[in-house]
């Protein structure tokens, strides 16, 4: 889930602002950061946040002699 905002976490679940629950057993929250500044100024290179947007194989979307992995990479989660 992302771009969730977390209003309180008890001892088995976490409450959002937007009144949902999520029950859990363990749980990792990790809080919104920036990516690069280099790849910010890179027009075409990554989004406006400074992440690469990559396939499935992690290659750029666009220039497919550009892989990211790791931090670098812009998430976005298929259903």
């Amino acid at each position: 889930m992302t771009n969730a905002w977390i209003e309180k976490v008890t001892q088995n679940e976490i409450h959002l602002k937007d009144g949902k629950t999520i029950p859990f057993k363990f749980a990792i929250i990790i809080p919104p950061f920036k990516g690069v500044q280099a790849i910010r100024d890179s027009l075409g290179l990554g989004d406006e946040r400074g992440f690469i947007p990559v396939t499935s194989n992690y290659k750029h979307k666009i220039y497919q002699n550009i892989y990211a992995a790791g931090v670098a990479v812009a998430v976005s989660f298929r259903k």
